[in-house]
C-alpha cells in the first residue's frame, strides 16, 4: 500500500550448453535414446520474471545483478527405451537433472 512498482524489461541472459546423445531407432525390437546436457545459464533479469517479489544479493543496491539464473540447471540426462519381448512392448522414460538455484529463504 502506498508503494508504486514499475516493471521494465531491459534484461540480458546468456545460456551456454552442449548436448551429446546416443540413439537407436531402426530395430523394431529395441529402440532407445539417451542424451546428456551440460549447461551454464546467467542472467540479470530474475527479479523481472517475478514481479511480486524483489530479490537482491545487495539489498541496498537495486541495480542489475548479472549472475547465475534461477533457471540454471548444470546437468540434465534424458533417456527412453522401447523393447519388444515375446510379442509385448515395454517402454520406460527417465529424466535426471541437477537442482536449480534456491534463494536463502527457500532453504531455511
Amino acid at each position: 500500500m502506498g508503494t508504486l512498482w514499475t516493471v521494465e524489461s531491459s534484461a540480458k541472459s546468456r545460456y551456454n550448453g552442449v548436448t551429446v546423445g546416443l540413439k537407436r531407432v531402426l530395430d523394431p525390437r529395441l529402440q532407445f535414446d539417451v542424451n546428456y546436457t551440460l549447461s551454464f545459464d546467467k542472467s540479470d533479469d530474475d527479479n523481472e520474471r517475478d514481479p511480486f517479489t524483489l530479490r537482491y544479493a545487495k539489498v541496498d543496491s537495486l541495480g542489475r545483478e548479472y549472475n547465475w539464473s534461477d533457471r540454471d540447471q548444470r546437468h540434465r540426462v534424458n533417456a527412453w527405451v522401447l523393447s519388444k519381448v515375446a510379442g509385448f512392448y515395454f517402454n520406460n522414460r527417465v529424466s535426471y537433472y541437477s537442482a536449480q538455484p534456491a534463494s536463502e529463504t527457500c532453504v531455511r
